[in-house]
Order: structure tokens, then sequence, then C-alpha cells
């Protein structure tokens, strides 16, 4: 997979993600599902072991009910958005196996002012 944002399966297809009494709104998951009003109430999103290349979008703040996110085990790189410490309702995030870089947001860190119950980032920076 060379990007997110490439696949043109409905988004309810993918691997880890579950739709539940979400309006289609005629969209065929050729645009970018960050866009989609319905992807807002997404409240877990797993696409762990999934082969994603690239950075993490900075979109994923706009999944403002998220409460999982696990991103494990992928090919993702650069840093982690500075963004996801706007996520008030985030508890568990996964982002291990990956090759991130660059200093992770305080708020993620264990020393750090979270809601976060689990997190589980491969660092030497917390």
């Amino acid at each position: 997979v060379k990007t997110w944002m490439s696949t043109f399966d409905s988004i309810c297809t993918w691997y880890g993600v579950t739709c539940k009494n979400l309006d289609n709104d005629g969209n065929d998951g050729h645009n970018n599902v960050f866009q989609q009003d319905s992807v807002k109430v997404v409240t877990s999103l797993d696409l762990s072991l999934n082969n994603l290349e690239g950075t993490m979008p900075s979109e994923i703040n706009l999944l403002t009910h998220l409460s999982i996110l696990n991103l494990s085990n992928n090919a993702l790189e650069g840093r982690i958005p500075a963004d996801l410490s706007g996520l008030g309702l985030l508890e568990t995030l996964n982002l291990e196996g990956n090759n991130l870089n660059g200093s992770i947001p305080d708020i993620f860190c264990d020393n750090g002012a979270s809601i976060l119950v689990d997190v589980d980032i491969e660092c030497n920076c917390c």
C-alpha cells in the first residue's frame, strides 16, 4: 500500500474497520477518507499490520470521537503529528513497529498530563 488514501475499496471493507449505521453519502471510497462527515464519528481505528507507508496524516485529528488508535507494525515514518494531542477522547494509542522519528509530543509520554490509558510507542525520549 503506497498511501492510505489510494484504495478503491469501500472503507467498510478495510481490515480493522467496522462500519455501523454510517451514511455513505454516495461515496465510493475514491476520496480522502478524512473528508467524509461520517468518518468523524469513528471511535476505534485498527489499521495494524496493513503495510501502510508514508507519514501519518495530520487529518487524523478530525476523528474527534476516536478512543482507540492502533497503527502498529506498518512502515509509517516521519513524526507523530502533534495534532493527535487534540483527540480528547483517545484512551489507547499503539504506534509500535513503525519507523517514526523525531520527538514525541509530551502528552503521549508517561509523565505527560494525558487521559491515555494505554500507550505503546517505541521511543527513548519519554
